[in-house]
């Protein structure tokens, strides 16, 4: 029973599940949550673990901790090292306790400064389109719809959490939305 997963889906499945249990039940639903997810795997790998939101920041120890009691085994990918996670972030001292769950209970393994950095590697692909420009609003319009496979471009409402979001252009499993 395992599960690999980017952390920040996992987080946005926790926080629906918490949506779903605090209408139904009285006890506390972070821990119903962390149960069902140790029943449902031993271990968990959760790739690119990194804390930016600070809904997340307040659940996580409570969240990590239920995980271990119930003999879950983490482990995390990331960019940082556990004392630099939600560095800066609002109410980083409530934070705190779950970067000393995580060093007390997982092996942590630092990647040396001169490792090669993949992320950089083929940078000479056209991932960004900049300024904007007519001809990039071109660009970036034929590149989504080379994405979207094609595919009738329509607009449309998503439900994220009982929040309905305007999703302006979606086609072929991609959106677009402006910002």
């Amino acid at each position: 029973k395992k599960l690999r997963v980017h952390f920040h889906s996992f987080m946005l499945g926790i926080h629906k599940r918490l949506f779903e249990l605090q209408k139904e039940s009285g006890q506390d639903p972070l821990v119903l949550v962390a149960k069902e997810i140790a029943d449902a795997a031993s271990i968990i790998c959760f790739d690119e673990f990194q804390v930016t939101d600070v809904a997340d920041a307040m659940i996580l120890k409570r969240l990590l901790e239920t995980l271990i009691e119930h003999g879950v085994v983490l482990v995390m990918t990331s960019n940082r090292l556990p004392n630099e996670l939600y560095l800066n972030g609002l109410n980083r001292d409530q934070f705190l306790p779950a970067i000393a769950l995580i060093e007390d209970h997982c092996d942590i393994f630092p990647f040396p400064v001169d490792s090669p950095d993949y992320r950089m590697m083929g940078q000479e692909s056209k991932t960004w389109i900049n300024p904007l420009t007519e001809v990039t609003i071109d660009e970036f319009a034929d590149s989504f719809a080379k994405l979207s496979k094609k595919k009738k471009i329509k607009s449309g409402v998503l439900e994220v959490q009982g929040r309905r979001v305007k999703v302006p252009a979606a086609a072929g499993g991609g959106a677009q939305f402006f910002f």
